[in-house]
C-alpha cells in the first residue's frame, strides 16, 4: 500500500502516527466491498467483478466511492 499511496505511505510509516502504532488503518466511510475493490486495484493494478455482478453493475454502484477513496489516499485509478 505504501508504494500506491503516499497517504499510505506516510500513515504506515511515520513512527508518530497512529495507524504505524497500532498497525491498523481505519477507514470508516466507505463500504467494505468498496475498500476491497479499491486494496485488490493496489495490489494488483486492476478491478476484479465477481461472478454475482457484472462489470456494469459494479462501476455504476462502487465508481463513487473509488474515485472518493481514491482521491482520499491519492491514488491514481485512471491513466489516460
Amino acid at each position: 500500500m505504501p508504494a500506491r499511496s503516499p497517504v499510505f505511505r506516510a500513515m504506515l510509516r511515520q513512527k508518530e502516527m497512529t495507524e504505524k502504532q497500532e498497525g491498523i488503518v481505519e477507514m470508516t466511510d466507505v463500504s467494505a466491498e468498496a475498500l476491497e475493490h479499491l486494496l485488490a486495484f493496489i495490489y494488483t493494478g486492476g478491478i476484479t467483478t465477481n461472478r454475482t455482478s457484472g462489470t456494469k453493475d459494479l462501476w455504476v454502484k462502487l465508481l463513487p466511492e473509488l474515485v472518493y477513496m481514491a482521491d482520499k489516499v491519492r491514488i491514481d485509478l485512471f491513466i489516460i
